[in-house]
């Protein structure tokens, strides 16, 4: 992603400099349980059968979570 260089930010108006200014870490969006829960049972998986397709290992994983993939 391309920066802003400190000669645009003096054309923007002050409104759009502050909205384009990065969130506080305490601010980011922080995965959901059913993300971990995926996450760790595609790890699960892929250190069983490193060779298994990715789209397999999805599918798996969906499968054994009870989700439809």
């Amino acid at each position: 992603m391309p920066t802003l260089t400190p000669r645009i930010f003096k054309l923007l108006p002050a409104e759009m400099v502050e909205w384009s200014k990065p969130l506080p870490k305490e601010q980011w969006a922080k995965p959901g349980k059913e993300l971990i829960t995926l996450s760790e049972e595609l790890r699960h998986i892929l250190q069983q059968d490193l060779d298994l397709p990715i789209e397999k290992v999805f599918a798996e994983a969906y499968r054994r979570q009870g989700m439809k993939g």
